[in-house]
C-alpha cells in the first residue's frame, strides 16, 4: 500500500508472510522541502518480525525462525539534493529482541544503510550508520557516480543467537559508476564497483571471522539487462 499524504510526504506499508516461517510487516514515511537552491528529505521505516508456526523445522536447534522470535529495527535518513548533487546520512538499530531475517535469495532489505556487497539480515542488536553520496553528469545522460562509507556495530562474534553469520563489526567504504547503454544495447546496464571492508570487532585471531568477510578489497564489473 502506497499513499500520497498532501504535497511533499508519501507514506507506505507491506506484510510480507511466509507460511511456517516468520510474517513481516514495514511502514515508511518520506518527506521533502525546498531548502535554497536544493531540496531536502527525511525518511524513517520501522520493521517487525516474528516467527510463524514452528519456524521451518519441528526441531527448534534446525528451525530458520527460532519459534517465539521477534524482531523490531528502525532506520532514518536526512538528505539533499542540489542539482546533480545527492547527499544523505543514514542511521539503522536492529533491537536485541531478536534476529532480523530474510532470505538473502529473495533480494535485499531496504535499510537507508545497506551498501552493495553485505547485508544486515542475519542480526539483531545492531547499529549502522552511513553516508552516501551521488552524482550524475548532463554530458553524459544516465551516467551516475556514487560512494558510501559506512561503520556497522555487530554483537561479539561468538554470540550467535544475535549474529548468525559469525560477522565482526565492520567498516564499509564502496564507489561506483554506472551507465545504462541506449541503442541496440538498450537495457543493458554496465556498473563498476570497487568495494573495501575493514574489521572494526574482535576476530580472536580466527580465520573463521576473517576470510572473506573483512580486511579485504574487491573490484567488481558488473552487466545487468533490465527487461
Amino acid at each position: 500500500m502506497s499513499r500520497q499524504v498532501g504535497p511533499r510526504t508519501r507514506l507506505q506499508a507491506w506484510n510480507y508472510y511466509a507460511d511456517n516461517l516468520f510474517n513481516s510487516s514495514f511502514a515508511e514515511a518520506t518527506t521533502g522541502r525546498a531548502v535554497g537552491a536544493g531540496q531536502l528529505s527525511l525518511g524513517a521505516q520501522y520493521h517487525y518480525q516474528r516467527t510463524v508456526g514452528n519456524g521451518g523445522n519441528a526441531d527448534p536447534r534446525r528451525a530458520y525462525s527460532s519459534p517465539g522470535r521477534q524482531a523490531h529495527a528502525l532506520s532514518a535518513r536526512l538528505g539533499y539534493q542540489r542539482g546533480p548533487w545527492s547527499l544523505s546520512a543514514n542511521y539503522s538499530r536492529i533491537t536485541r529482541t531478536g534476529r532480523f531475517l530474510f532470505p538473502r535469495e529473495w533480494g535485499r532489505e531496504a535499510f537507508y544503510t545497506f551498501l552493495p556487497r553485505e547485508r544486515e539480515e542475519g542480526y539483531g542488536g545492531l547499529d549502522a550508520a552511513a553516508l552516501l553520496a551521488g552524482r550524475t553528469f548532463a554530458q553524459v545522460p544516465g551516467l551516475k557516480a556514487e560512494v558510501g562509507y559506512g561503520h556497522y556495530y555487530l554483537p561479539d562474534v561468538r554470540e550467535v543467537a544475535l549474529n548468525k553469520y559469525g560477522m565482526p563489526s565492520y567498516r564499509q567504504l564502496n564507489s561506483s559508476l554506472s551507465y545504462p547503454f541506449a541503442g541496440w544495447a538498450r537495457g543493458l546496464r554496465g556498473q563498476l564497483l570497487y568495494v573495501y571492508k575493514g574489521a572494526l570487532g574482535k576476530t580472536y585471531g580466527d580465520d573463521r571471522y576473517i576470510v572473506n568477510k573483512v580486511d579485504f578489497h574487491q573490484l567488481n564489473f558488473i552487466l545487468n539487462y533490465d527487461f
